[in-house]
């Protein structure tokens, strides 16, 4: 009873807060963005919400959470956000080129920007979701996929529990169905001869696992969503 009761008055509370009208704006890179042939799953998640919902994807490949900062795409991002708007935020593949400009430390600065993401969203109202990297197709020549990620994911899934943000744990799931699949089964979720970025199906798959992770935890209010 008392579970159904905090159903309710969940429920209730999102309706009372849920705007009549919002948006949807994405930051990532290249996994995310729209890089035809190339897909990012930012294309993909709008046929999860509410018709009419508006979907503005400013993901662009090979930016990190730093450079997307530094290039002033996070300033375009935030100052079009109001309340109630949804952030979609997922970065790592190029944190990790720490040798490169953009690159930063999962331990200190990837936090310390993943930290300015959720503040400056709270300061508009608006309801930010982190999303951990996907998996790269890199397998050990034992056949187990490679975590080399491991470390972003850790970290932004820590900066989330501090922030009070949710997070999809796209790395998580992603490593354990391209485990399941071995290298050979997972070909077709790529791009032609690449092991990072994502076909068209392999895109699609991402949007999926984060809408029905979101819709399974309530990340959002139903209305929301379709």
């Amino acid at each position: 009873m008392k579970k159904t009761i905090n159903g309710l008055l969940l429920t209730l509370f999102f309706a009372a807060t849920a705007p009549a009208e919002f948006k949807v704006l994405v930051a990532g890179d290249s996994t995310v963005a729209n890089n035809a042939p190339k897909c990012g799953w930012g294309d993909f998640i709008g046929v999860y919400f509410k018709s009419g919902t508006e979907v503005i994807n400013l993901a662009k490949g090979g930016r990190s959470t730093k450079s997307f900062i530094t290039e002033g795409r996070w300033n375009d991002l935030i100052s079009c956000v109001q309340p109630g708007d949804v952030v979609f935020v997922q970065f790592g593949h190029n944190d990790q080129k720490i040798n490169e400009e953009k690159g930063t430390n999962p331990e200190t600065d990837y936090k310390d920007y993943l930290r300015k993401y959720a503040d400056e969203v709270a300061g508009k109202s608006g309801r930010l979701i982190f999303i951990t990297p996907p998996r790269r197709r890199t397998y050990r020549d034992d056949g187990t996929i490679k975590s080399d990620l491991q470390p972003y994911c850790d970290a932004m899934k820590a900066v989330a529990a501090e922030k009070n943000v949710p997070v999809v744990d796209l790395y998580t799931m992603t490593g354990e169905e391209m485990q399941r699949l071995g290298d050979d089964g997972t070909e077709f979720l790529f791009d032609t001869g690449d092991r990072s970025h994502f076909s068209k199906t392999g895109a699609e798959w991402l949007a999926k696992l984060i809408m029905d992770t979101v819709r399974a935890e309530k990340m959002l209010p139903p209305e929301f969503l379709k």
